[in-house]
């Protein structure tokens, strides 16, 4: 186990610097946004994200999870050549709803958003990203899925965004440049790191896929389940946004966004850990060996608490210090900033287990969760934000998160129990091992 706990810290290590890389470049073309275009361009600019983000995952038709666990039970029964036919498949089959998806977008922001010419138009080339963002999120799912967790970082979390802000800083640097050109930037990002997806994956370009129908009636039958469960998690993710879209101006909902971009620097420790872990113990409990999914699950809910508890107390004690680096009017939320960083700092101890149900065949309880959360987030949300603001918005949206992760645990070990995992014989401490 002490071997295993040094190779876990290793790539621990690895990861962090490409993960790392990966949420300072886009935090710093965020700041790049509210510093050079206006907190309230920020706001726009999160606005659209939000629906991109919700969009895309719609699209996906629940592909990325479903061919998470696959690649995972194709690596542990040694049948890694079935993984690339399943990926060209799944991909052939998201054309038609990741392109509704984008069509869809563009006739809601022409039609219904109330914004500026301008950032109309910034946000209706940023819409261009769906399609790029499907393709890029189920292949490197896959990629984690069969072990290549670093190669499925890279193109997740780091390429596209060290591409977005290259580009970002270049336009600021010429002058006089329009808000469009974000969403142009935006867009590029991804498309140029779909590109790079087959140098990490060359005889994905050869694989054959079948016709496009039959692969989406395919696609549909094996990801229903996670389908739902993945844009109900999306809905969860970005409601906040969405509805401060709605019911606030575009500088609030841009304040409210610096706020959530500083406190996910906390988050990022939990994906961090996250990423390798998963499809390890996504592995491990495929081929049903309770004793080492048990310890290893221990081992990194204990890199989760060392790795993140530094930056939270950094966080809690300075926190005006931490936002300006935003601007003035982001410094006058410091209150709200910390009520915020305060539940993520509570989700270090929960949110490994929302990882892993999916994984574990609850996808189905996991919808479940993710239903009830999405209304409290935007019930909370709306209630905090009308009594309080900004303050009572952080309340709402760290509330719901607490009951989500919450749940999740509560399903977590129950499956645990229902597998026997907790018996005299299934259970070994990592420090616990006789030599």
């Amino acid at each position: 186990m002490l071997r295993d706990l040094i190779n876990s810290t290793i790539q621990l290590l690895r990861l962090l610097v490409i993960r790392a890389g990966g949420l300072l470049f886009l935090f710093l073309a965020n700041v790049i946004i509210s510093r050079s275009f206006g907190v309230d361009v920020l706001g726009q600019f999160q606005y659209c994200l939000a629906l991109v983000m919700i969009l895309s995952t719609v699209g996906r038709l629940g592909q990325d999870q479903f061919l998470l666990r696959a690649a995972a039970q194709a690596k542990a029964q040694g049948d890694a050549n079935s993984i690339t036919v399943k990926l060209a498949s799944s991909l052939t089959a998201l054309a038609l709803p990741l392109a509704a998806a984008t069509l869809a977008l563009i006739a809601w922001l022409l039609v219904m958003q109330p914004a500026a010419p301008g950032r109309v138009a910034m946000q209706i080339v940023m819409a261009l990203t769906i399609l790029p963002l499907g393709i890029l999120m189920v292949t490197s799912e896959t990629m984690r899925g069969a072990q290549r967790v670093e190669a499925s970082m890279f193109l997740q979390s780091f390429l596209p965004q060290a591409l977005f802000l290259a580009a970002l800083y270049a336009l600021v640097q010429w002058g006089g440049v329009r808000s469009a050109w974000i969403g142009a930037a935006y867009a590029a990002s991804f498309a140029a790191s779909v590109l790079a997806t087959f140098a990490f994956w060359p005889t994905l370009a050869h694989a054959k896929s079948g016709g496009v129908f039959r692969a989406t009636q395919q696609a549909w039958a094996d990801g229903r389940h996670f389908w739902l469960a993945a844009c109900l998690n999306a809905g969860t993710a970005w409601i906040d946004i969405l509805v401060l879209g709605l019911i606030a101006g575009a500088t609030d909902v841009g304040i409210y966004a610096a706020i959530i971009r500083t406190g996910a620097l906390i988050g990022t420790f939990i994906m961090l850990v996250a990423n390798p872990a998963v499809p390890k113990l996504a592995m491990l409990y495929a081929q049903k060996d309770m004793k080492r999914f048990i310890s290893t699950f221990i081992t990194y809910q204990a890199l989760f608490a060392a790795s993140a508890i530094p930056i939270a107390a950094l966080f809690l004690i300075w926190p005006q210090n931490v936002l300006k680096i935003w601007g003035g009017e982001v410094t006058s939320a410091s209150t709200a900033f910390m009520i915020y960083a305060a539940f993520q700092i509570l989700q270090l101890f929960l949110a490994l287990p929302g990882q892993l149900i999916a994984v574990m065949g609850l996808e189905r309880e996991l919808s479940r969760i993710n239903g009830v959360a999405f209304v409290l987030k935007g019930l909370l949300l709306v209630a905090g934000y009308s009594l309080a603001g900004l303050e009572g918005a952080a309340l709402g949206a760290g509330l719901s998160l607490l009951i989500g992760n919450l749940l999740c645990a509560g399903s977590f070990i129950r499956q645990l129990l229902r597998d026997g995992a907790f018996g005299s014989k299934a259970i070994e401490l990592p420090h616990a091992r006789k030599v």
